[in-house]
């Protein structure tokens, strides 16, 4: 269970801003469906991130392009529910 969350940045040089934050404290908060879920933050390996891509880039096939456009690791993380 959980989300994925994809620091594209639309491809820009940089990684957003917020992708450090969870790296430096990763709890958070989502809201999804009028509901809040306390979440912890996982930066995904190379591994793990290789596994969900096509997934990821079949929602959203820009990702590919932002990696090009970039020239960085995207980070991706997954934010899982606490209880």
């Amino acid at each position: 269970g959980g989300w994925w969350v994809v620091g594209s940045n639309f491809g820009q040089e940089k990684h957003p801003s917020w992708t450090g934050n969870l790296i430096a404290t990763p709890r958070a908060t989502v809201s999804y469906e009028h509901r809040t879920y306390e979440v912890h933050a996982h930066l995904l390996t190379d591994q793990e991130k290789a596994e969900v891509w096509p997934t990821l880039t079949a929602a959203w096939p820009a990702y590919d392009q932002y990696v090009e456009s970039s020239g960085r690791n995207i980070r991706v993380f997954h934010l899982v529910p606490t209880p």
